[in-house]
């Protein structure tokens, strides 16, 4: 089976595939990275509060970001272990995973634990390709959807980290009443980028 491969009867985990390929080749200058900072600062330490199909988490940690992935359903947090089985070594250690819920875990966050945390809430238009709409699909059924999006939102910018992304559809509202330090647009989604007052960290 290949490296970051793995498939279930219901969802399928392929960080193989051809669009995280060429995510992967853009570099720094692809939005998720901008919007993380990792065209400033490569070692950065992020928090996936919503793992999913760990798509974002893998490209992060191949761009020399410290990912910890937090998932909660059983199933899912299963299918990615097995996918960050498969990989090398190196990969491995930039990429940790918790079963457990994000706003359960961002409870417990210390200063200076991590410099970003990133929400990828489900939303329509997130698959590439059909079969990549299948697994979202099946990840939907699986999750429940994310009906405590805003939820998470809340506690994320209530934790002491200094960054946060919230990943959006192209014309979905925002989760925050604040305003984001700044916006980066995708061809397919938006990140809002809300800072801390306290840092500095910029676009």
């Amino acid at each position: 089976m290949a490296a970051g491969f793995f498939m279930s009867d219901t969802l399928q985990i392929n960080w193989q595939a051809a669009d995280i390929t060429r995510r992967i080749a853009a570099g720094s200058a692809l939005p998720l990275a901008r919007a993380c900072g990792l065209h400033k600062s490569p070692g950065l330490r992020v928090l996936d509060t919503t793992a999913g199909l760990g798509r974002d988490a893998y490209v992060l940690a191949r761009l020399g970001a410290q990912v910890h992935l937090l998932e909660r359903v059983a199933a899912v947090h299963l299918a990615l272990a097995q996918a960050v089985q498969a990989l090398d070594e190196q990969l491995q250690q930039c990429m940790r995973l918790s079963n457990i819920d994000a706003r359960d875990y961002l409870a417990t966050v210390t200063p200076d634990q991590y410099d970003v945390a990133l929400i990828d809430p489900m939303f329509v238009g997130d698959g590439h390709s059909a079969k990549a709409k299948r697994n979202v699909q099946a990840l939907r059924s699986l999750a429940g959807g994310d009906p405590d999006a805003e939820a998470l939102a809340v506690a994320a910018w209530q934790a002491p980290i200094a960054r946060l992304v919230v990943k959006r559809g192209p014309r979905a509202p925002a989760l925050l009443p604040q305003k984001p330090g700044f916006v980066l647009r995708g061809n397919r989604a938006r990140f809002d980028v809300y800072l801390r007052p306290e840092h500095t960290l910029a676009s």
